[in-house]
């Protein structure tokens, strides 16, 4: 008799189904113009990066991994290791298939950086706006990055394009959020003075809150890379 206290009720079921079948297949029928030109638009941009990066020769790929894995990291051992893992990739007949992730990669990072560092700065100037995003950042954070690859394949097809897109929802959050952290966390101090000394907002914003946010600001680079 109290079994419904226990085991959730078998007679209530949504199915959402039919509503969602339709709100794809109308974004198909209607919006078709639109889905073509974001493919064209971003097809034409990965060929082009395409094209740079499989003309890089192999060996000075691996020169210049090793080159910034040693200036970076100090450490002649650990650019050694990175420039031999990238020579195994090679050397397993892996190269053109690791020129298409690159590719990927390089074209997700720069849409991510072009949205997400805007975005950031606007985040930051309004806490209402900070609030309305951080849950929406939560989910894309979250969610697994195919999980965004199945609506995209389905209204973009099949190739590149949906994978940079499912790629860059998932890896512009970062950017936003440590755009959005570097700017509020500029001293107040700084900012009231650089306005005492007649800058408008845009001028501070430019001169003051940015310049001395790019070190949290280029971290959210490297985790958006990541």
């Amino acid at each position: 008799m109290f079994e419904w206290l226990i085991e959730f009720p078998s007679s209530i079921k949504l199915n959402i189904k039919d509503a969602i079948d339709q709100i794809v297949k109308y974004m198909v029928n209607n919006w078709d113009p639109f889905f073509d030109a974001v493919t064209i638009f971003l097809r034409g941009f990965l060929n082009g990066i395409g094209f740079v990066v499989d003309r890089i020769p192999w060996w000075l790929l691996i020169a210049l991994v090793f080159f910034l894995t040693w200036r970076m990291s100090r450490k002649p051992g650990k650019a050694l290791l990175y420039a031999a893992l990238l020579f195994a990739v090679g050397a397993m007949g892996l190269w053109p298939l690791m020129n298409i992730t690159l590719t990927i990669v390089i074209a997700s990072v720069i849409i991510s950086i072009v949205i997400g560092f805007p975005l950031g700065v606007l985040v930051a100037s309004s806490s209402r706006l900070n609030t309305i995003m951080r849950p929406v950042l939560d989910t894309m954070q979250t969610m697994p990055s195919f999980v965004y690859l199945i609506p995209a394949v389905m209204l973009l097809g099949l190739g590149s394009v949906p994978a940079v897109i499912a790629t860059t929802i998932y890896a512009v959050p970062p950017m936003i959020r440590l755009t959005s952290h570097g700017i509020r966390q500029v001293d107040n101090e700084v900012v009231e003075a650089g306005l005492a000394f007649g800058s408008t907002k845009w001028q501070t914003l430019v001169k003051v809150e940015i310049p001395q946010a790019i070190p949290t600001i280029m971290t959210g680079v490297n985790q958006t890379i990541m």
